[in-house]
């Protein structure tokens, strides 16, 4: 399914945005929740994650917020591909402000999208995330090199990186999801070339480098991260204070 949010009322979208969210990890618990923002999107990195499997479940929803309204390359992109969204097993939520009709129009035809729009209210900018993909990496990056090697600088950068997720009022399994994803990249660049690891160029360059300083060492680290996801779910633990302590050892 995909729905389309629009309108005036950014408060309303908002609230409708996070009312659906929260109805669809209830039916799907172990589902991911991506949240994908126009200042930080790249196909290769959306296709990445778009084509994973997720922990125990391989149906995400993607919440994408501004993409109908950035420059031009990216609109175009996703309107190219909007056919494959509708047929997918994703979830995707598209949020905007005030929408073009002709974009209206165009999602509109599509029987399976709803579209839904709000008009009025205060209009203001909401404060949304810009910074989870280079959090996870500078996160990753931390824990790649061993422990006794690692400065207080280092340590420090690592955790504001994530503290700044944190006070945007992310839930922490959104910042979860994108991690899990990353440290996937790392395996499957471990002692592969592009082609063998399935990765795109892009998520490949990235991810081989960190492969390389971690070395096996990256399956512990994923084990520790994957105690956590289940901890914090069973209630034994707070996922945030677990994920900032592990780059503050």
């Amino acid at each position: 399914m995909l729905y389309l949010l629009h309108g005036t009322h950014v408060k309303k979208i908002q609230d409708q945005t996070q009312s659906i969210v929260e109805s669809l990890r209830a039916k799907r618990e172990f589902a991911q929740i991506f949240y994908i923002h126009a200042d930080t999107f790249t196909p290769e990195d959306f296709e990445g994650i778009s084509t994973s499997q997720g922990l125990f479940f391989d149906k995400h929803v993607f919440v994408m917020k501004g993409l109908l309204q950035a420059k031009k390359e990216i609109k175009d992109y996703v309107l190219k591909n909007f056919e494959s969204y509708i047929e997918s097993p994703h979830i995707y939520l598209f949020v905007e402000e005030d929408l073009d009709e002709k974009t209206v129009g165009l999602i509109s035809k599509y029987k399976a999208a709803k579209v839904m729009e709000y008009t009025g209210g205060v209009e203001f900018k909401e404060d949304i995330s810009k910074k989870t993909f280079p959090a996870a990496h500078a996160y990753a990056e931390l824990l790649s090199i061993p422990l006794e090697k690692r400065t207080a600088a280092q340590k420090f950068r690592a955790w504001q990186a994530v503290d700044s997720i944190k006070n945007l009022q992310m839930a922490p399994e959104e910042f979860f999801g994108v991690l899990w994803w990353k440290y996937k990249t790392i395996v499957q660049a471990l002692g592969n070339d592009q082609k063998k690891s399935g990765l795109t160029p892009y998520a490949f360059t990235q991810a081989k480098k960190l492969s390389e300083q971690y070395g096996v060492r990256v399956k512990d680290d994923m084990g520790m991260l994957l105690d956590i996801y289940h901890e914090s779910h069973m209630g034994e633990c707070e996922m945030w204070e677990e994920l900032e302590g592990l780059v503050l050892r």
